[in-house]
């Protein structure tokens, strides 16, 4: 692109960015980015790159190509269906963010400036990113939460880039059709199926014996986009200490953002329904689990190098480029970061994550107690696990306590283990009264409103709250949830 449109486009962006600071007061309210859709053009653009990876592909035999076309059709399908889930965030104002950042790597590197490279924020709780072939880059929410400044999320997205120049996911997808084709391996399962005794430990050293000769070739991938990457960072004028300090945040990345201990009564307290503090006391000390930590993976089966390792080889190239002073830009970082905070609860809500959509919106609470946004999430969730009580499937949206788990997460699960649909009604009747009945300009204040009236009345009769919101708001999101909630099923 000419270097006048590009600043063409770079003053635009610059005013989209201004406009969408000026509009998100995190301390009044707070909006999701849920109205946009894919275009056409930009699905048919990344199909057409797809199609055309595979077919400037060289593959072994027709087994693998029938795979991998196969894998690339998922590909496809996969991302136009999470963007009908809402998961995909394109237009918003933390993926311009994320352009901007790649726009910058791109422009100062000459091996990358006219790669076609297209940014998506993917809605999950996994702190990860992840390059999707043919330019499509995916940058996960949770881990935009975990990273300080806007140099460790270049050094991300760097990484990203140099998988994508270097060709990774096909070279692994074609590693993957040669392992599934292994007569060899073939040969011993069929072996160990016809033992009697030992079977499930036979397959076991099986699995790991071939399972390590994929992961060696995946991590030796994670390298090379380490040092190619901390070759596009540095030249985009990033310093060096912020790839190293990247590295080592991924080493602790599932660690949450905030562990302070909640103060239960400060929310839950009303006084027409009293907060028992029996409701935080375990019923025995020793349920807190562990067994699912128990296992650690060997490391010959991680598809990620020890963090240790991946930094010690980027230290050692260090000397060998040229890097600029630090200067992270926390400042503006910090506004991205805490905007996908909030989306990680809208997230967690849609998800049906509850207990954690509970923690995480209560620990913001503590920072934004005047948030609309955040006091409306506390009723939708708690109406949620009512249902969810009432309707035996608590444990499918609630995590148990386990020592995985930090205390101040643990103690909410012993809480909401303590609790009943009937309590949880009451939680969240209360809290409405006590934080929502001014709120009536809110139409997610207006939705949680229509869920707990909703709580009384038969079920036959549920769908005529669909035109009492509707007289009052006029917001489709909300209304086309009330519609899947109380609209009669057709018998």
């Amino acid at each position: 692109m000419p270097l006048f449109q590009r600043l063409i486009l770079g003053t635009f962006f610059c005013g989209l960015f201004f406009q969408s600071l000026k509009a998100q007061n995190f301390t009044k309210d707070f909006s999701p980015s849920r109205k946009h859709k894919l275009n056409e053009n930009l699905i048919n653009e990344i199909n057409t790159k797809y199609d055309s990876l595979v077919k400037n592909t060289d593959f072994p035999d027709r087994k693998a190509k029938k795979y991998i076309k196969g894998t690339i059709t998922e590909s496809k399908k996969r991302i136009k269906s999470l963007d009908s889930a809402d998961l995909l965030m394109y237009t918003d104002t933390i993926t311009r963010y994320l352009q901007v950042i790649t726009d910058k790597i791109q422009k100062s590197n000459a091996l990358i400036r006219d790669k076609k490279l297209t940014i998506f924020t993917y809605r999950t709780d996994v702190p990860n990113a992840s390059n999707r072939a043919a330019g499509v880059i995916f940058i996960n929410l949770d881990l935009i939460t975990k990273l300080h400044n806007e140099a460790e999320m270049a050094f991300i997205i760097s990484h990203e880039i140099s998988h994508d120049v270097k060709g990774h996911v096909m070279a692994s997808l074609l590693k993957g059709t040669e392992l599934e084709e292994n007569e060899e391996f073939r040969k011993e399962l069929k072996k160990i199926l016809k033992q009697d005794y030992g079977r499930l430990k036979a397959v076991e050293t099986l699995f790991f014996k071939y399972m390590s000769k994929y992961t060696e070739h995946s991590r030796g991938h994670e390298l090379q986009a380490d040092s190619l990457g901390l070759i596009f960072y540095a030249s985009a004028g990033y310093p060096s200490a912020s790839a190293i300090k990247t590295i080592q945040i991924l080493d602790s990345v599932d660690t949450p953002v905030y562990t302070n201990k909640i103060d239960y009564m400060k929310f839950f307290n009303f006084p027409s329904y009293a907060f028992k503090k029996s409701w935080l006391v375990a019923e025995e000390e020793e349920s807190i689990g562990g067994n699912a930590t128990a296992f650690k993976l060997p490391d010959s089966l991680k598809t990620h190098p020890d963090c240790k390792i991946r930094a010690a080889t980027l230290e050692k190239m260090v000397p060998n480029l040229k890097f600029q002073p630090a200067n992270g830009k926390k400042e503006s970082y910090e506004f991205y970061r805490l905007d996908a905070e909030f989306e990680m609860i809208e997230f967690l809500q849609q998800d049906y994550e509850l207990s954690t959509g509970l923690y995480s919106t209560l620990q913001l609470l503590n920072l934004y107690p005047d948030n609309i946004y955040l006091k409306c999430s506390v009723v939708n969730i708690l109406y949620e696990l009512k249902n969810s009580q009432s309707e035996h499937y608590f444990s499918a949206v609630t995590d148990f306590p386990d020592k995985k788990f930090c205390e101040s997460y643990n103690q909410m699960l012993v809480f909401l283990h303590n609790t009943n649909s009937d309590v949880l009604k009451n939680l969240a009747i209360n809290y409405f009264n006590a934080n929502l009945k001014n709120a009536s300009s809110s139409p997610f204040a207006g939705y949680v409103a229509i869920l707990l009236k909703s709580i009384d009345v038969p079920q036959e009769e549920k769908f005529k709250l669909i035109a009492e919101y509707k007289s009052r708001y006029s917001d489709a999101y909300y209304i086309k949830k009330l519609e899947r909630k109380f609209t009669p099923k057709k018998k």
